[in-house]
């Protein structure tokens, strides 16, 4: 199975008045999410997390956008009401990245930065240390891991609930990771689909292409 990661890097200038006129199109929930955040950056960000769920699940299903209805599992992973399609999301920074497909899989980016050594002791098994040691980039290495383990529980449903130092990606996981490094981000994807042989492709989206789609529902 093959899989297709889609990067949107929003545009968060002007704030969330320059996207007013859209947050009708999202749940009452995510606009009381946003209306209680103070950063208008973060604002932008939380409104199109949804937006592109929307969008995305939109162009998989045919059904319009706004008739879209989300639930939320045990852990808080959410799931499309009446579908079986499986999906994930994750943001970083200005970027959002979606992956769906026909089974559990779980999608994280993250901007890459330093490494976190501590966090690396404390949440990373032995395994996973040597392969960031070994790396020529051991900051990017570092998020390589934390990006696969992000993907794995989202994958799962278990979220962090399930502690990072009790599996090893590097392991039985690995053939159903893939992770790439793109526009500063380290990108994951976790899916039991992934164990064929299947590629992982990336796509970029911007802000536009997303509002493009769910007016012309």
């Amino acid at each position: 199975m093959d899989i297709k990661v889609y990067l949107t890097d929003v545009d968060t200038s002007g704030g969330i008045q320059r996207y007013a006129d859209l947050i009708d199109l999202v749940s009452d929930d995510r606009r009381e999410r946003i209306e209680r955040m103070i950063p208008q950056n973060g604002k932008v960000m939380c409104l199109f997390s949804e937006l592109v769920m929307r969008c995305h699940l939109s162009r998989l299903t045919g059904i319009p956008g706004t008739d879209i209805r989300f639930a939320a599992g045990d852990h808080g992973k959410p799931y499309m009401i009446g579908s079986d399609i499986h999906f994930s999301v994750s943001h970083t920074g200005s970027i959002i990245a979606f992956a769906a497909a026909d089974v559990p899989i779980g999608v994280d980016a993250e901007l890459i930065a330093d490494a976190r050594e501590r966090v690396a002791q404390r949440s990373f098994t032995e395994n996973e240390r040597r392969y960031i040691a070994a790396s020529d980039d051991p900051s990017a290495a570092f998020f390589d891991v934390w990006t696969a383990k992000e993907a794995y529980v989202k994958m799962t449903g278990e979220g962090l609930s399930r502690s990072f130092g009790s599996f090893d990606v590097y392991g039985d996981i690995r053939p159903a990771l893939r992770t790439v490094r793109v526009g500063g981000c380290s990108v994951s994807v976790c899916c039991e689909g992934l164990r064929d042989g299947g590629a992982l492709s990336v796509i970029h989206e911007t802000t536009d292409d997303i509002i493009t789609t769910l007016r012309s529902d």
